[in-house]
Protein backbone atom coordinates (compact mmCIF):
# COMPACT_ATOMS: atom_id res chain seq x y z
CA UNK A 1 0.00 0.00 0.00
CA UNK A 2 1.31 3.55 -0.98
CA UNK A 3 2.42 5.56 1.93
CA UNK A 4 1.16 9.52 2.10
CA UNK A 5 4.18 10.96 0.61
CA UNK A 6 3.85 8.68 -2.69
CA UNK A 7 -0.15 9.41 -2.75
CA UNK A 8 0.66 12.92 -2.05
CA UNK A 9 3.05 12.87 -5.23
CA UNK A 10 0.41 12.09 -7.60
CA UNK A 11 -2.36 14.20 -6.40
CA UNK A 12 0.05 16.98 -6.97
CA UNK A 13 1.39 15.98 -10.36
CA UNK A 14 -2.33 15.57 -11.16
CA UNK A 15 -3.19 18.97 -9.74
CA UNK A 16 -0.50 20.23 -11.86
CA UNK A 17 -1.96 18.50 -14.96
CA UNK A 18 -5.42 19.80 -14.53
CA UNK A 19 -4.19 23.15 -13.77
CA UNK A 20 -2.19 23.49 -16.94
CA UNK A 21 -4.95 22.06 -19.01
CA UNK A 22 -7.65 23.95 -18.11
CA UNK A 23 -5.29 26.91 -18.63
CA UNK A 24 -5.24 26.18 -22.04
CA UNK A 25 -8.72 25.68 -21.96
CA UNK A 26 -8.62 21.86 -23.21
CA UNK A 27 -10.55 18.95 -22.06
CA UNK A 28 -9.92 16.15 -20.68
CA UNK A 29 -11.32 13.89 -23.89
CA UNK A 30 -8.89 16.18 -26.12
CA UNK A 31 -5.91 15.69 -24.37
CA UNK A 32 -6.59 11.89 -23.49
CA UNK A 33 -6.53 11.83 -27.51
CA UNK A 34 -3.22 13.84 -28.17
CA UNK A 35 -2.04 10.86 -25.44
CA UNK A 36 -3.54 8.03 -26.85
CA UNK A 37 -5.76 7.35 -23.93
CA UNK A 38 -8.82 7.25 -22.99
CA UNK A 39 -11.06 10.28 -20.99
CA UNK A 40 -11.41 7.96 -17.47
CA UNK A 41 -7.23 7.78 -17.72
CA UNK A 42 -6.83 11.53 -17.70
CA UNK A 43 -9.36 12.07 -14.64
CA UNK A 44 -7.75 9.14 -13.18
CA UNK A 45 -4.63 10.61 -13.45
CA UNK A 46 -5.62 14.06 -12.27
CA UNK A 47 -7.23 12.63 -9.33
CA UNK A 48 -3.85 10.85 -8.68
CA UNK A 49 -5.11 7.41 -9.14
CA UNK A 50 -3.76 6.68 -12.22
CA UNK A 51 0.27 6.66 -12.06
CA UNK A 52 1.33 8.06 -15.50
CA UNK A 53 5.14 6.51 -16.64
CA UNK A 54 7.87 8.66 -17.55
CA UNK A 55 7.62 8.85 -21.34
CA UNK A 56 3.36 9.69 -20.23
CA UNK A 57 4.64 13.13 -18.05
CA UNK A 58 7.18 14.13 -21.16
CA UNK A 59 4.32 13.70 -23.34
CA UNK A 60 1.88 15.61 -21.07
CA UNK A 61 4.39 18.58 -20.56
CA UNK A 62 4.79 18.49 -24.25
CA UNK A 63 1.12 18.53 -25.05
CA UNK A 64 0.41 20.91 -22.19
CA UNK A 65 3.05 23.22 -23.34
CA UNK A 66 5.31 23.33 -20.11
CA UNK A 67 8.17 21.04 -19.10
CA UNK A 68 8.42 18.04 -16.94
CA UNK A 69 10.10 19.96 -14.23
CA UNK A 70 6.81 22.26 -14.06
CA UNK A 71 4.61 19.16 -13.61
CA UNK A 72 6.37 16.57 -10.86
CA UNK A 73 5.85 17.77 -7.84
CA UNK A 74 9.43 18.25 -6.15
CA UNK A 75 10.29 17.24 -2.21
CA UNK A 76 13.10 18.71 -0.32
CA UNK A 77 15.45 16.39 0.45
CA UNK A 78 17.24 18.49 4.14
CA UNK A 79 20.44 15.95 4.28
CA UNK A 80 21.39 15.48 0.66
CA UNK A 81 23.88 17.73 0.93
CA UNK A 82 25.12 16.97 4.19
CA UNK A 83 25.98 13.29 3.08
CA UNK A 84 27.20 14.49 -0.30
CA UNK A 85 29.88 16.48 1.98
CA UNK A 86 30.88 13.83 4.15
CA UNK A 87 30.84 11.65 1.14
CA UNK A 88 33.27 13.68 -0.70
CA UNK A 89 35.10 14.18 2.31
CA UNK A 90 35.96 10.61 2.70
CA UNK A 91 36.62 10.08 -1.21
CA UNK A 92 39.44 12.69 -1.05
CA UNK A 93 40.85 11.53 2.21
CA UNK A 94 41.31 8.04 0.63
CA UNK A 95 42.43 9.91 -2.15
CA UNK A 96 45.12 10.83 -0.56
CA UNK A 97 46.19 8.97 1.45
CA UNK A 98 46.49 6.45 -1.62
CA UNK A 99 47.96 9.39 -3.20
CA UNK A 100 50.81 9.96 -0.38
CA UNK A 101 51.50 6.22 -0.73
CA UNK A 102 52.93 6.26 -4.36
CA UNK A 103 55.20 9.50 -4.12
Amino acid sequence: MPDETEKSFYRTLGANVRSRRRALGMSQSALADCLDLTRVSITNLEAGRQRPLAHQVAQLAAQLNTTVEDLVPMYDVPDYDADRARDNAAIEAVWAAAHAQTS
